[in-house]
């Protein structure tokens, strides 16, 4: 029953982690893409001065823990209906 616990203990910090790791990522890639298009649009000059990292870390961090919480709680609530 022990190594069971530990199952889902390392499942969950395994959804926490990747998911806190790949989306500020993402958030990044979307405001450099945002901000190329716009470059093109209005035929301006492409920089990446605009762009707030920190804010994009810090939402990207927030956002996968949460989606990543919520991944875990419904995998588990399936798990525990199927015993």
């Amino acid at each position: 029953m022990r190594k069971n616990k530990f199952k889902w203990l390392f499942f969950f910090f395994y959804l926490n982690l990747a998911l806190m790791f790949v989306f500020p990522l993402w958030f990044i890639l979307v405001q450099v893409g945002t901000e190329f298009f716009y470059s093109l649009y209005y035929a301006g000059k492409f920089s990446v001065s605009n762009i707030n990292f920190i804010k994009a870390i810090k939402a990207g961090l927030f956002c996968g823990g949460l989606a990543g919480s919520g991944c875990w709680w419904i995998y588990y609530q399936r798990y525990r209906k199927k015993r």
